[in-house]
């Protein structure tokens, strides 16, 4: 919420007053109402079931009308609207160390290190999912490197075609790349001095790209990653 308040003032204050609202406001008329079985949305729901429900829908209206953090900005804006490159959902993958206890995306410990990794293959082909050749590299980090537990490896989309016809050119892969950072650092909540970023052949570039943005644009709340790793 403070570095919302830096970064944009007003949608920061749009949203301290939201909470202040919801909590003095809205949760109590949503306990109440949620009393009469009748009035839940199932009858056999239980009441924080009910409650749950309306604040989720809450939030979710409320990200629609306030829109997402601005994170693309200056020139890498103008590329992607002269790209037509839009926003679109992607999945991201978590391995872990054989044998550890640790659930998928849980909040890290103090200190504890993840390695986010970025795959090869020419921006053409390949994948990020474990089941995938290359996934190889992310198994063998984690095999030999101690410290760290865990690897979130980020699909991003593949570039096929020529000119106008192009399919995800420059910059669709460094804004999904950006995605699965702001997801490590805003979601997870790794501190950006614990990611360790690696890349492979294009993944390498992919890396380096995203840390020169990172590096230009630290005013965006993100920091930047401890240590990059490129590999041929």
């Amino acid at each position: 919420m403070l570095s919302l308040l830096k970064l944009q003032p007003f949608k920061g204050l749009y949203l301290f007053y939201q909470l202040i609202s919801t909590v003095l406001i809205r949760l109590p008329i949503w306990v109440l109402t949620s009393i009469p079985k009748s009035w839940r949305p199932r009858p056999h729901w239980m009441m924080r079931r009910s409650v749950k429900l309306k604040v989720v829908r809450h939030m979710i209206a409320l990200t629609t009308t306030i829109g997402p953090l601005k994170l693309v900005k200056d020139e890498l804006e103008r590329w992607t609207k002269v790209s037509q490159v839009i926003s679109i959902g992607i999945p991201g993958y978590w391995q872990h160390k054989q044998g550890s206890t640790i659930e998928v995306a849980a909040p890290p410990m103090p200190g504890e290190k993840v390695i986010y990794n970025l795959h090869g293959g020419g921006y053409i082909t390949f994948s990020a999912h474990p089941s995938d050749m290359i996934a190889a590299i992310a198994r063998g980090l984690l095999q030999h490197v101690d410290s760290v537990h865990c690897v979130f490896s980020s699909e991003y989309r593949l570039s096929s075609g020529e000119g106008v016809r192009a399919q995800n050119p420059f910059p669709a892969a460094l804004i999904d790349a950006l995605a699965g950072y702001v997801y490590l650092v805003n979601t997870v909540k790794f501190d950006p001095a614990d990611i360790i970023l690696v890349g492979d052949s294009a993944g390498g570039n992919l890396a380096l790209a995203l840390t020169r943005y990172l590096i230009e644009h630290q005013n965006s709340g993100l920091g930047r990653p401890q240590t990059l790793k490129c590999l041929a």
